[in-house]
Protein backbone atom coordinates (compact mmCIF):
# COMPACT_ATOMS: atom_id res chain seq x y z
CA UNK A 1 0.00 0.00 0.00
CA UNK A 2 1.56 3.54 -0.64
CA UNK A 3 0.55 6.40 1.06
CA UNK A 4 -0.77 9.11 -0.70
CA UNK A 5 -0.49 12.56 -0.23
CA UNK A 6 -3.86 14.16 -0.79
CA UNK A 7 -3.71 18.38 -0.18
CA UNK A 8 -6.98 18.31 0.09
CA UNK A 9 -7.26 19.63 3.63
CA UNK A 10 -10.70 18.12 4.15
CA UNK A 11 -11.28 18.25 7.64
CA UNK A 12 -11.94 16.22 10.35
CA UNK A 13 -11.69 18.11 13.43
CA UNK A 14 -15.58 17.24 13.91
CA UNK A 15 -15.11 13.60 13.74
CA UNK A 16 -17.56 11.89 16.44
CA UNK A 17 -15.89 8.88 17.91
CA UNK A 18 -15.82 6.99 21.35
CA UNK A 19 -12.94 7.25 23.73
CA UNK A 20 -11.78 4.72 26.11
CA UNK A 21 -14.40 5.82 28.62
CA UNK A 22 -17.53 5.36 25.92
CA UNK A 23 -18.07 8.90 25.90
CA UNK A 24 -18.73 11.22 23.01
CA UNK A 25 -15.54 13.04 21.64
CA UNK A 26 -14.18 14.43 18.11
CA UNK A 27 -11.08 14.71 16.83
CA UNK A 28 -10.68 18.45 18.10
CA UNK A 29 -9.59 16.92 21.19
CA UNK A 30 -5.98 16.16 19.58
CA UNK A 31 -6.13 20.15 18.01
CA UNK A 32 -2.79 20.89 17.62
CA UNK A 33 -1.03 17.63 17.42
CA UNK A 34 -0.35 15.67 13.98
CA UNK A 35 -2.44 12.65 13.88
CA UNK A 36 -2.33 9.34 12.66
CA UNK A 37 -5.72 7.71 12.39
CA UNK A 38 -6.14 4.53 11.90
CA UNK A 39 -9.00 2.23 11.30
CA UNK A 40 -9.32 -0.99 11.63
CA UNK A 41 -11.59 -4.18 13.25
CA UNK A 42 -10.98 -7.20 14.80
CA UNK A 43 -12.26 -9.35 12.21
CA UNK A 44 -9.83 -7.61 9.84
CA UNK A 45 -6.62 -9.91 9.46
CA UNK A 46 -4.70 -7.17 8.03
CA UNK A 47 -5.74 -4.47 10.57
CA UNK A 48 -4.69 -7.29 13.39
CA UNK A 49 -1.37 -7.74 11.48
CA UNK A 50 -0.63 -4.06 11.59
CA UNK A 51 -1.18 -3.38 14.89
CA UNK A 52 2.25 -4.39 16.38
CA UNK A 53 3.85 -2.00 14.30
CA UNK A 54 1.59 0.81 14.94
CA UNK A 55 1.87 0.17 18.65
CA UNK A 56 5.74 0.59 18.10
CA UNK A 57 5.42 3.60 16.06
CA UNK A 58 3.48 5.16 19.04
CA UNK A 59 6.22 4.26 21.36
CA UNK A 60 8.85 6.18 18.90
CA UNK A 61 7.40 8.69 19.16
CA UNK A 62 5.92 8.70 22.81
CA UNK A 63 8.07 12.33 23.36
CA UNK A 64 6.21 14.27 21.35
CA UNK A 65 3.06 15.43 19.79
CA UNK A 66 2.22 13.44 17.62
CA UNK A 67 -0.07 10.68 18.45
CA UNK A 68 -1.64 7.68 16.82
CA UNK A 69 -5.03 7.04 16.92
CA UNK A 70 -6.56 3.79 16.31
CA UNK A 71 -10.41 3.31 15.93
CA UNK A 72 -12.17 0.37 16.16
CA UNK A 73 -14.79 -0.82 14.64
CA UNK A 74 -16.11 -3.70 15.94
CA UNK A 75 -19.99 -3.10 16.47
CA UNK A 76 -21.41 -2.30 19.42
CA UNK A 77 -20.30 -2.95 23.24
CA UNK A 78 -19.47 -6.29 22.71
CA UNK A 79 -17.43 -5.37 19.46
CA UNK A 80 -15.52 -3.06 21.81
CA UNK A 81 -15.14 -5.50 24.25
CA UNK A 82 -13.55 -7.98 21.86
CA UNK A 83 -11.39 -5.15 20.88
CA UNK A 84 -10.01 -4.33 24.30
CA UNK A 85 -8.93 -8.16 25.16
CA UNK A 86 -7.20 -8.23 21.30
CA UNK A 87 -4.98 -5.47 22.64
CA UNK A 88 -4.58 -6.74 25.72
CA UNK A 89 -3.55 -10.17 24.63
CA UNK A 90 -1.17 -8.48 22.22
CA UNK A 91 0.09 -6.00 24.69
CA UNK A 92 -0.61 -2.98 22.81
CA UNK A 93 -0.31 -1.06 25.10
CA UNK A 94 0.34 2.08 23.55
CA UNK A 95 -2.66 2.34 21.13
CA UNK A 96 -5.74 3.99 22.81
CA UNK A 97 -9.25 1.84 21.99
CA UNK A 98 -11.42 4.84 20.74
CA UNK A 99 -14.36 3.41 18.63
CA UNK A 100 -16.63 4.26 16.00
CA UNK A 101 -19.01 1.24 17.02
CA UNK A 102 -22.11 2.42 14.89
CA UNK A 103 -19.87 3.20 11.69
CA UNK A 104 -20.74 6.84 11.53
CA UNK A 105 -17.00 8.06 11.15
CA UNK A 106 -16.45 5.38 8.62
CA UNK A 107 -19.19 5.78 6.87
CA UNK A 108 -18.55 9.79 5.98
CA UNK A 109 -14.78 9.14 4.66
CA UNK A 110 -16.39 5.98 2.33
CA UNK A 111 -19.32 8.37 1.14
CA UNK A 112 -16.03 10.86 0.48
CA UNK A 113 -13.87 7.84 -1.13
CA UNK A 114 -11.56 8.29 1.37
CA UNK A 115 -11.52 4.93 2.84
CA UNK A 116 -12.28 2.14 0.50
CA UNK A 117 -11.95 -0.94 2.95
CA UNK A 118 -9.93 -1.64 6.01
CA UNK A 119 -7.65 -0.93 7.10
CA UNK A 120 -7.58 2.89 6.07
CA UNK A 121 -5.88 5.23 8.01
CA UNK A 122 -5.18 9.33 7.51
CA UNK A 123 -2.79 11.85 8.53
CA UNK A 124 -3.49 15.04 10.05
CA UNK A 125 -2.23 17.98 10.29
CA UNK A 126 -2.83 20.08 13.91
CA UNK A 127 -6.09 20.41 12.40
CA UNK A 128 -7.56 17.82 11.81
CA UNK A 129 -6.91 18.25 8.38
CA UNK A 130 -6.20 15.63 5.73
CA UNK A 131 -2.26 15.82 4.50
CA UNK A 132 -2.34 11.60 3.10
CA UNK A 133 -4.63 8.77 3.25
CA UNK A 134 -3.13 5.28 3.07
CA UNK A 135 -5.35 2.29 2.06
CA UNK A 136 -4.22 -1.03 3.47
CA UNK A 137 -1.38 -2.43 6.07
CA UNK A 138 2.03 -0.71 6.48
CA UNK A 139 4.67 -1.34 8.53
CA UNK A 140 4.42 1.86 10.46
CA UNK A 141 7.79 0.55 12.47
CA UNK A 142 10.20 0.46 9.53
CA UNK A 143 12.34 3.77 8.49
CA UNK A 144 10.28 5.51 6.12
CA UNK A 145 7.28 5.49 7.99
CA UNK A 146 9.39 7.05 10.76
CA UNK A 147 10.97 9.72 8.65
CA UNK A 148 6.78 10.57 7.34
CA UNK A 149 6.07 11.28 10.93
CA UNK A 150 9.43 13.08 11.75
CA UNK A 151 8.27 15.40 8.41
CA UNK A 152 4.99 15.34 9.67
CA UNK A 153 5.77 17.03 12.95
CA UNK A 154 8.56 19.11 11.32
CA UNK A 155 5.05 20.51 8.99
CA UNK A 156 3.05 21.10 12.13
CA UNK A 157 5.52 22.40 14.20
Amino acid sequence: AALLPTGTGRGYADLEILDEDGSEITLEKYAGKPLLVNFWATWCGPCREEMPALNALSAHFAQSPFEVLTINLDLGDEGVEKARQFLEENALSELPLLADPTFAAFDRLKSSGVALGLPATLLLDGNGCELAVLQGPAEWDGETAIRVIDKLIELVG
